[in-house]
């Protein structure tokens, strides 16, 4: 069965995510590095765990995607929770950016611009899940169910 553009473009948007959490934990690591010049150990040690976090995510979002270009079941419903996630990171920046500051900060309100907007890449790929095509795509192809060709 032909690869419906439905499915390119969920994977595209799962790798597109994988790659700004990767960049994400190199950058926690470049603040790592910078406490590490100013003997910060609690800097250190923070930096290098959310580093570790993110670049597991990273990759789990990666492996999803590519199962899910190969028409692996499971992948559909990891990619329900990966976009129960973003739509859920999206709604916290939003909230948050919402509530009365403490300290005010030009910084402050920079989740109303980039809450909605992350939440709208859910919603895009929400639907995009749920197209008939999509839905097919998974149903359609008993080869590749869960034993099919390896991931690498």
């Amino acid at each position: 069965m032909k690869t419906p553009i439905s499915v390119h473009l969920v994977v595209a948007l799962e790798w597109i995510l994988g790659g700004l959490m990767g960049f994400y934990s190199l950058m926690f690591l470049v603040f790592g590095f910078y406490g590490l010049l100013h003997f910060n150990l609690p800097r250190i040690l923070t930096s290098l765990g959310v580093t570790i976090l993110m670049g597991a995510l990273a990759a789990a979002v990666f492996v999803t995607g590519r199962s899910f270009q190969h028409g692996r079941k499971w992948a559909w419903r990891a990619s329900w929770a990966i976009g129960i996630s973003v739509a859920s990171l999206g709604w916290v920046a939003l909230s948050d950016a919402l509530r009365p500051p403490q300290r005010p900060s030009a910084d402050n309100y920079f989740g109303v611009i980039y809450g909605p907007l992350i939440m709208l890449f859910a919603l895009f790929g929400f639907i995009l899940l749920v197209l008939p095509q999509t839905r097919r795509y998974f149903t359609e192809s008993p080869a590749l169910e869960d034993g099919g060709e390896t991931l690498l």
